[in-house]
């Protein structure tokens, strides 16, 4: 897996083979595709190991807080293009209920929206914004909006994807000034 990431990293998934995995992991490339019969399953364990770090629950205080955590993950996306790009095909694939991705992607899904709940329903119950629509409905708004902003940044990213993902955000959680 981090042979893996570190060429989709360099080069895009596009560029990535079996082959090329195998020599930097040291292996066979029979050794790669005995344990993931497809790149497509090679990605996902990739993503699986990736998401299962970098989205660890934890809560925010502030709309503050989950606004600077937002622009970190932006941020982030936006500094390793490559990575984020294998996120977007994964996620329109995983739609397919028989995709590799899709149990993965799902759980993902369920785990962001939880969070992002969470956090609306705590920033609501003190008074801190005015949401769109019960918790749920409008964390769930919010990830959409930040994955098809997302996938517009990629065909046309002449916009500042952070500001755009914390306009969406302040648009579904209105922040209410005392």
């Amino acid at each position: 897996m981090a042979a893996t990431f570190e060429l989709v990293r360099a080069q895009g998934h596009r560029s990535t083979t079996a082959a090329a995995v195998a020599a930097r992991a040291g292996v066979t490339e029979a050794a790669v595709l005995y344990h993931f019969p497809s790149k497509e399953h090679l990605y996902v364990a990739v993503f699986e190991h990736l998401l299962a770090e970098a989205i660890a629950p934890q809560e925010h205080e502030t709309v503050a807080e989950l606004e600077a955590f937002l622009v970190r993950l932006v941020t982030r996306d936006i500094e390793h293009p490559q990575i984020a790009r294998l996120y977007q095909v994964l996620l329109a694939e995983s739609s397919d209920p028989d995709h590799p991705a899709h149990q993965v992607f799902r759980a993902r899904t369920d785990r962001v929206v939880g969070a992002v709940t969470r956090d609306f329903t705590r920033f609501a119950e003190r008074g801190q914004v005015r949401l769109v629509a019960d918790p749920e409905r409008s964390a769930r708004i919010m990830v959409g909006a930040w994955d098809g902003l997302q996938a517009q940044w990629f065909i046309r990213p002449d916009f500042d994807l952070a500001a755009d993902v914390l306009a969406a955000f302040r648009a579904v959680a209105v922040p209410i000034v005392h």
